[in-house]
């Protein structure tokens, strides 16, 4: 992919880790990642009739096909036992964290980019803050739902498509959530992005990746992602997310900490919004539209109150909207996101058919 550059080279693929669909088996302890014991064979996940935790029908910790939602604690030791010794279907993320890093090649150019590189830790500091609070207020987790993988067999750069959203915690409770076996579900639509299969690493992409947050739609464009993954899903390492905010999806964003400013005024004028004055702000690095990069002027107040084209023009917006929303202001923001996570159990809804707000 064009957006990782070679800094990520050391990320380990467990190559060495070699198996073939269709092993002799006994437990789904007996097979590779991604596969379930079945009738004394390794078969693909997600392709037994079964539970939610992928444990097939004969597996002998006695776990039924509907234990993944049965008890109603969704206890830190897993109530649905994924199987005792693991098999995962989903991947919570227990960190998704916007880094200042220079990790990527956003724009395509050969070179690393992170507008955020340059940002005012202070300012960091609340984007870091406001994104956490946006992502996980009322239970809520990031995850990516696994259970379609194919056997990691399959040859090396095969697409397959996974589906990542927000989910609900069931237990309520966020002091389990980095312990592998949490029952989660939905909050809403999961999102389509492909993934490249290889044994014990992922690699995704799409165009736009749309979390449904209450302060609006969290939208990351240009979504590039690479991380190494534990057999049996148990855990997500070394993560790393390519993306960039586009123009439009930042001025749809406001915060509870600022209401009369929306996030893209908190970056291009962050002084003025802060109150700490000397802090300046940052301007798209990323030319989507290949016109050339384009300006967002702010009043002494901090509110963006004009966009420049690529090529120097004012944009004059129709009457009852604000520039960012003109279809010629389309240019983004570069950033990356360092990603971990553990394995859990992806059910349809929480135990008495919550499924988060």
């Amino acid at each position: 992919m064009r957006h990782l550059i070679p800094v990520l080279t050391g990320f380990v693929l467990l190559g060495a880790l070699q198996w073939s669909c269709g092993d002799e088996c006994q437990y789904d302890r007996d097979c590779p990642p991604f596969e379930v014991c079945h009738e004394g064979a390794c078969r693909p996940l997600g392709s037994i009739d079964g539970g939610a935790d992928g444990d097939s029908d004969t597996d002998t910790d006695a776990d039924s096909d509907t234990d993944s939602d049965s008890d109603t604690d969704a206890d830190t030791d897993s109530d649905s036992d994924a199987d005792a010794e693991g098999q995962y279907t989903a991947l919570s993320l227990t960190q998704f964290e916007l880094t200042g890093e220079l990790l990527c090649d956003v724009s395509g150019d050969g070179l690393p980019d992170n507008v955020f590189a340059d940002l005012d830790p202070t300012i960091m500091a609340f984007l870091r803050s406001w994104i956490d609070d946006a992502v996980h207020r009322w239970n809520r987790v990031l995850a990516v739902d696994l259970g379609g993988l194919p056997d990691p067999a399959t040859p090396e750069g095969q697409d397959v498509v996974v589906t990542m959203g927000t989910a609900t915690d069931c237990d309520g409770d966020p002091s389990d959530n980095t312990s592998p076996g949490e029952l989660i579900a939905p909050t809403g639509d999961m999102i389509d992005f492909t993934v490249s299969v290889s044994t014990g690493a992922l690699v995704g992409e799409a165009d736009r990746m749309v979390f449904n947050i209450d302060d609006g739609d969290f939208v990351l464009s240009g979504f590039e992602f690479t991380a190494t993954v534990a057999p049996w899903l148990e855990s997500l390492s070394d993560g790393v997310l390519c993306f960039y905010f586009a123009i439009p999806d930042l001025y749809g964003l406001t915060t509870d900490s600022y209401p009369d400013y929306t996030v893209l005024d908190a970056l291009v004028a962050p002084g003025a919004v802060s109150g700490l004055t000397w802090i300046t702000g940052l301007q798209p690095d990323v030319d989507v539209d290949g016109d050339g990069l384009e300006t967002l002027i702010a009043d002494e107040d901090g509110h963006v109150v004009q966009c420049l084209d690529g090529d120097g023009s004012t944009v004059v917006p129709e009457e009852g909207h604000h520039c960012a929303e003109h279809p010629g202001i389309v240019d983004g923001f570069s950033g990356t996101f360092l990603v971990a996570g553990v394995g859990a159990v992806m059910a349809a809804s929480c135990p008495g058919g919550d499924s988060g707000p």
